[in-house]
């Protein structure tokens, strides 16, 4: 019945038996409706059942039980013109039995409330396991980025101390390379004022190599390696041009297919 109810679009507030209308107290012990009856008898028995049936149901004869029934009266029984419309007239006083109850029950607000709270976490909650998906997305990237820089910075550091040099903290042994300079504070300013002119040509060009640099006396001596000697040259001619360097050129040798030069870089006087 809730079902073709529910079908329809309609939700019963209370849903009562027939017979709870019935009986001592009531304006009738026994409603018929063609071959359905329902009863309710001064000895306790309620229910409904086929009209045949009735007699032997609510163990009384029909005679001793106040009738009414659809369509015309007679023989002790009251006529009514319809079923619903009677049952409709009847008052209830509030001890009718409902049954409207556990599975039964009509939905209540507060529940249907709890189901849009539930959809609501579950929302965020998959709303938080997508930002923990970026994040470790993000980590991971991250972590991509950073094996590429360190191998990027072993090539460069391998390239300055060569080859047999152990790589256990770049940043320690760089700063350790300083201290060995020079023990003076204004001639590591020094140094790295003449490294900071002359580190952009030499990132110019991917073919000239550093291969390692020295500091005594006043001056800054490089060792880079070239493709061959005219670009060895280039680059001397390019420092040149900076009018606070002067450039000289020291030793040079030719290994394998590289040319390699030394350059003495030091501050022009006046």
């Amino acid at each position: 019945m809730l079902v073709r109810l529910r079908g329809l679009g309609l939700q019963p507030d209370h849903l009562l038996p027939e017979a709870a209308l019935l009986g001592p107290g009531r304006a009738a012990d026994a409603l018929i409706d063609g071959a359905h009856a329902s009863f309710a008898s001064a000895a306790g028995l309620a229910g409904c059942c086929e009209t045949d049936l009735l007699e032997l149901l609510a163990g009384a004869a029909p005679a001793s039980l106040r009738r009414v029934a659809v369509g015309a009266g007679g023989d002790g029984v009251e006529g009514i013109d319809s079923a619903l419309r009677w049952i409709s007239l009847q008052g209830l006083r509030g001890d009718e039995p409902e049954l409207l109850q556990g599975a039964y029950s009509r939905p209540q607000r507060s529940r249907a409330g709890g189901g849009w709270w539930r959809i609501a976490a579950g929302l965020l909650a998959a709303a938080l396991l997508l930002q923990v998906a970026l994040a470790a997305f993000d980590v991971h990237r991250l972590g991509a980025r950073e094996a590429v820089l360190l191998g990027e910075l072993e090539s460069r550091f391998r390239e300055v101390f060569g080859a047999e040099a152990r790589m256990v903290d770049p940043a320690v042994q760089l700063r350790g390379e300083w201290q060995r300079l020079s023990s003076g504070g204004g001639e590591r300013v020094e140094v790295l004022a003449l490294l900071k002119r002359v580190a952009p040509l030499l990132a110019s060009d991917s073919r000239l190599v550093l291969r390692g640099f020295i500091y005594a006396d006043g001056a800054l001596e490089l060792t880079v390696s070239a493709p061959d000697a005219a670009r060895f040259e280039g680059l001397r001619e390019q420092i040149l041009l900076d009018p606070a360097i002067a450039v000289e050129v020291g030793s040079t040798q030719i290994e394998g297919d590289r040319f390699t030069g030394r350059l003495r870089l030091a501050r022009r006087a006046g």
